[in-house]
């Protein structure tokens, strides 16, 4: 059976997404000569003890591990402080 794949605003991701985060957010990077370098897919849903998120980025297969691992860094900072922020608006 061929693997079912999400299209969100046009781009295609090699991800079919998940039923439980119904609500999903994309986008590419892409480098200033326009080339495309990334897609990400962030899918959110309720959960049982409140928001759940899913993170995803492709990148290149052949891309150095230090982007994935860095980029593993990145969402966890951003993710971490969007949390807190609305923690304390809460």
């Amino acid at each position: 059976m061929p693997r079912v794949r999400t299209v969100i605003d046009g781009v295609e991701y090699a991800d079919e997404g998940h039923e439980e985060y119904p609500v999903r957010i994309g986008g590419t990077g892409r480098l200033a000569d326009g080339t495309e370098f990334a897609r990400v897919m962030h899918e959110f849903g309720d959960g049982p003890d409140g928001l759940r998120i899913r993170l995803t980025i492709q990148f290149p297969a052949n891309a150095p591990e230090h982007v994935f691992v860095g980029h593993q860094r990145h969402f966890a900072c951003e993710f971490t402080n969007w949390l807190e922020g609305a923690h304390a608006q809460a």
